[in-house]
């Protein structure tokens, strides 16, 4: 058994030359009818997709230089996120969102003084510059350490502390060249 639709079951019922004449008609009805359906689905998955899954953003600032540069677009992965050291992360901070790579993980040792940054026994920066938060401990459960690739014009985690997990609002995927 056989199901159609009663535009198609007509088109089969015409003769060739009918079928020929009436195809242009018969085109545009159907050219209207995806247009109607396809365009709206796919703005729905884009939406879908930029809510739960994945945004663009735009870095603003030399923080994160030579990585990224100001106007650079990124795409952000939001779902289900695991971090991981060395990600470059997009986060909330006050009014502002941050990008910034991820040092220090729950459960690592961090050290901030004047003499530079220590993490599990490594020193990963030497000068810290001012102004600087003095930590000493184990990064709490729920809590991360993030600094700028450009470290002497960043403003991190050196000057306001640790980012709570809450605040992460996702990794860097990619860059995307616009031009």
């Amino acid at each position: 058994m056989r199901c159609t639709s009663a535009p198609m079951r007509r088109r089969r019922a015409m003769s060739e030359r009918e079928a020929f004449d009436s195809f242009a008609v018969f085109k545009k009805k159907y050219d209207t009818f995806d247009m109607i359906g396809v365009i709206p689905a796919f703005l729905a998955l884009i939406v879908i997709a930029n809510a739960f899954f994945l945004s663009p953003a735009v870095v603003d600032g030399p923080s994160m230089q030579p990585t990224f540069y100001t106007e650079d677009a990124v795409i952000v992965y939001h779902f289900n996120v695991t971090y991981e050291e060395g990600d470059i992360i997009v986060f909330a901070h006050g009014d502002k969102l941050l990008i910034k790579r991820l040092v220090g993980l729950p459960g690592d040792h961090l050290t901030v003084s004047a003499d530079g940054v220590v993490l599990n026994g490594t020193v990963i920066e030497t000068n810290v510059g001012i102004p600087y938060i003095p930590y000493d401990g184990d990064i709490p459960e729920g809590m991360y350490f993030a600094m700028g690739d450009n470290r002497s014009v960043s403003t991190d985690c050196r000057e306001f502390g640790l980012i709570a997990a809450e605040d992460m609002l996702g990794i860097v995927l990619v860059k995307i060249d616009l031009f």
